[in-house]
């Protein structure tokens, strides 16, 4: 995971809008989705090495760093996955990915209806204040399920 990844977990958790640890995202319940619907994929980092019994790894396989729930303006909660890149090209090409309809619809099976991909540079990583605009301003825009947003 990213230094970016980590340090927006800590500050979702300070500001009290982290999810990741519902029981409804446990491995027990991610692994069946991903197995359905990014079979492929899994097999790919099955051959890596990588260890599958831990939850970092199939979230790294479904692009996201961190869910968090937001309540928008009218009074709705949504549940948002979060990803991280310094770079802008990556992060174009990431998004392309993650708007693939096998990504959407593992997202839509655990319950997170938007994913945003952050492009921040470390050096100017957000405060936790900053980080409650930046969220309550991005849930009320009402935009695709998937974007880009640009710090």
């Amino acid at each position: 995971m990213s230094i970016s990844g980590m340090r927006f977990r800590s500050s979702a958790a300070r500001l009290k809008v982290s999810c990741l640890h519902n029981q409804d995202l446990a491995l027990e319940k991610i692994y069946p989705v991903i197995k359905e619907y990014l079979p492929k994929s899994l097999d790919k980092l099955a051959k890596k090495g990588y260890d599958l019994d831990d939850p970092n790894t199939l979230w790294y396989l479904l692009g996201i760093n961190a869910v968090v729930n937001l309540e928008d303006m009218n009074g709705k909660f949504t549940r948002v996955g979060v990803s991280f890149q310094e770079n802008e090209n990556a992060a174009y090409n990431l998004l392309r990915k993650m708007r693939a309809p096998r990504f959407s619809e593992a997202r839509k099976a655990l319950k997170i209806y938007q994913y945003w991909l952050f492009v921040v540079d470390l050096k100017h990583f957000p405060t936790d204040e900053e980080w409650i605009d930046i969220l309550y301003s991005e849930i009320d825009k009402s935009a695709s399920n998937s974007r880009l947003i640009i710090l």
